[in-house]
């Protein structure tokens, strides 16, 4: 796993007045396999708290 990005492929920058991402320059882009496998799991936690939310009677 990456120091910089700590695997998300994504570097974080501030300065005065705004906020950046920009790609990790030691990991670069993700690949496509890594693309959807990061979106499959992004899928499952929304899936996940849709079912808490829906539980709640919300």
């Amino acid at each position: 796993m990456c120091n910089l990005c700590g695997g998300t492929h994504v570097v974080h920058t501030e300065n005065g007045y705004a906020a950046g991402f920009h790609t990790c320059p030691n990991c670069g882009h993700m690949t496509a396999p890594e693309w959807q496998e990061y979106m499959n799991m992004v899928d499952q936690k929304i899936l996940a708290a849709e079912i808490i939310f829906v539980g709640k009677g919300a």
